[in-house]
């Protein structure tokens, strides 16, 4: 509480830049923030490369650091349950960690570190972030550059994103079925690519967030 208090106090009449929506309401009912701007975040863009898909089968992959916050356990049921009900998915987790007390399914290839996720990304159908929460996966806009559908929990940073891209889309409940609905949604719905071009560019194209930062600066 008092650590609470203290960050309060020294965020007052601060000026505040978020990397998503999500991370600045949290600033606003948290901390009473105003003076607060979404000026969103940079990557850095590639070409896309050629789908390698060749046994007709759905690549569904996640990339980050094994941790409980992450979803490896969550991501591990899904691909249990998918399994279980004789889905043509194939789950993949590029990125590596401590695996004590987590539940690493035989049903999901753990690829471990890469240098070049890029290369894992564009040989993939969906990129599905299990992350419990998270203020800006920065992979979300990675797959969209790279013309990826994306699967995203309600409580991420970019979740409301999501929404506005028809053949990505979001689940409302962290539980394995609910996930399981909302690949087998944007498997069936078309990418729309105007929109993720839309998309990346207001939320990632750096004039935009230049002139937002500026602004923030100048009030």
């Amino acid at each position: 509480y008092l650590r609470n208090l203290f960050f309060s106090f020294l965020m007052a009449n601060k000026k505040i830049a978020c990397v998503s929506n999500f991370q600045k309401e949290y600033f606003i009912s948290n901390y009473a923030s105003s003076n607060i701007e979404t000026v969103g975040a940079i990557i850095f863009t590639e070409p896309p490369l050629v789908s390698n898909n060749d046994n007709n089968k759905i690549k569904i992959l996640m990339i980050g650091y094994y941790s409980a916050l992450k979803g490896v356990n969550f991501y591990s049921e899904v691909a249990d349950l998918a399994k279980k009900q004789g889905l043509k998915y194939e789950f993949y987790w590029l990125g590596d960690g401590p695996s004590n007390e987590l539940y690493l399914s035989k049903n999901v290839t753990w690829l471990g570190y890469s240098a070049n996720p890029k290369l894992s990304l564009s040989k993939i159908d969906i990129m599905f972030l299990s992350s419990l929460e998270d203020s800006i996966p920065l992979v979300f806009y990675e797959a969209l550059e790279l013309e990826k559908k994306c699967v995203v929990y309600k409580n991420t940073g970019v979740a409301d994103i999501a929404l506005t891209i028809e053949g990505c889309e979001v689940y409302d409940e962290y539980l394995p079925n609910s996930a399981i609905n909302a690949l087998d949604r944007a498997l069936n719905t078309k990418f729309n690519l105007q929109q993720s071009k839309n998309a990346l560019e207001k939320y990632t194209n750096w004039e935009s967030f230049q002139a937002k930062l500026t602004s923030l600066i100048q009030r």
